[in-house]
């Protein structure tokens, strides 16, 4: 490469990088989500807890940031059984799918900040 491929701003580049990441990874990645440049997403296991946090943030430009819906996620379990998702803080139930190694959950509707729990066996 003649420049930073990974630092490129158009999105075809931006298509690429991650293609060639996805191709060089050796194992399945922990998490993926199917959202918009603009929102970022982190997952964090808390095995003691048995179960996963995710954190899902909207970081648009311009403020207020326009609502993002129906985001999905995905959290790789590494072979344990998803029990329950649950939207924080106030643990209100959301459905969840299994796909394979992957527990789904759906962000409804993302403001600027929301946090999940998948819990788990």
């Amino acid at each position: 490469m003649a420049a930073p491929l990974e630092a490129a701003v158009q999105q075809p580049h931006k298509d690429a990088f991650a293609n060639m990441i996805r191709s060089l990874a050796s194992r399945p990645f922990s998490f993926e989500a199917d959202a918009p440049a603009a929102v970022e997403v982190t997952v964090f296991h808390q095995p003691d807890r048995k179960r996963y946090l995710v954190n899902v943030v909207n970081e648009q430009a311009l403020l207020p940031p326009i609502p993002v819906f129906n985001i999905p996620v995905r959290v790789r379990m590494g072979g344990k059984r998803a029990t329950r998702a649950a939207l924080l803080p106030v643990e209100s139930p959301l459905p969840f799918t299994v796909k394979g190694d992957y527990a789904e959950v759906v962000v409804p509707e993302l403001a600027i900040f929301a946090m999940l729990l998948l819990e788990h066996e």
